[in-house]
């Protein structure tokens, strides 16, 4: 990837965003978690532990729902769900 006019932590939030989500192909044996020790460094290093935690939800928050719409082959925001689904979330 291109990483021309982002500053380093953009890069680091990058860099960790593409081992979360494409290193979870790996098998465990390989790297547990598919985040590389040089990551993990940099993001200590950038970023404090509340940013960390933000950046962790959101990059596998995505990947989960991009992941269950695959499995489910469902388009989201196509329509709406059923009606007593709504009147429970409610």
């Amino acid at each position: 990837m291109n990483y021309h006019g982002f500053d380093e932590r953009d890069k680091i939030a990058i860099r960790f965003a593409e081992e979360a989500t494409l290193g979870m192909q790996q098998t465990v044996t390989e790297e547990p978690s598919g985040i590389s020790e040089d990551t993990r460094e940099w993001l200590m290093r950038y970023f404090s532990e509340i940013e960390r935690l933000e950046l962790i939800m959101g990059v596998t928050g995505f990947n989960f729902l991009n992941r269950f719409n695959r499995i489910t082959e469902s388009e989201p925001d196509k329509e709406l769900p059923p009606q007593e689904l709504l009147d429970i979330i409610r």
